[in-house]
């Protein structure tokens, strides 16, 4: 394994024990499993589970296409909306302080510390220059569903990846 490697593992944590287990999570599988055991009341005739995965990969397919495409994605029922968010960055002193909210540029800040050791140990980072950062925001405000707090949504890597090279290009802007 390389010094790289390695620096990253620690960085991450990876060298120690995980214990961890989400018990209050539910999945497509758990969703399945209820609306079987109740006899799918209100959704009509009963499918099977291979069909019922093929709807859920479609919708998410959709909603991860209209996200691509800068666009904003409404939730039935009044379940709020997913939107993309813009914010601007910037270095400025606060108490004194120097606050910069500038992105950190991972990959620039290891191979500087493989080089440097004096800059590790001084946790020197180097940041991206880019003027705005994009977030993918779920907008629940005017939601009519109780405990807001407990839902959330995020979006997975290659939508991330996606909606990046797009970015990068120009062709996706937001309004904030």
């Amino acid at each position: 394994m390389s010094d790289r490697q390695k620096l990253i593992d620690e960085l991450q944590g990876k060298h120690r024990e995980k214990h961890f287990k989400i018990t209050n999570s539910m999945g497509v599988g758990d969703i399945f499993k209820i609306l079987r055991a109740n006899g799918f009341e209100g959704i009509g005739k009963p499918v099977d589970v291979k069909l019922f995965h093929k709807v859920i990969r479609r919708v998410n397919d959709h909603l991860a296409e209209e996200l691509k495409n800068g666009r904003s994605v409404q939730f039935p029922s009044r379940m709020g909306h997913l939107e993309i968010r813009k914010k601007e960055c910037s270095a400025s002193y606060k108490d004194g302080r120097l606050k910069i909210t500038y992105p950190v540029d991972w990959k620039s800040t290891i191979d500087l510390w493989l080089e440097d050791e004096e800059a590790m140990r001084e946790k020197i980072l180097i940041r991206f220059e880019d003027r705005f950062v994009y977030k993918v925001q779920y907008d629940k405000y005017n939601s009519n569903f109780n405990n807001k707090d407990y839902y959330s949504f995020e979006v997975n890597r290659f939508i991330k990846r996606a909606l990046t090279d797009k970015i990068k290009k120009g062709e996706i802007d937001t309004l904030w």
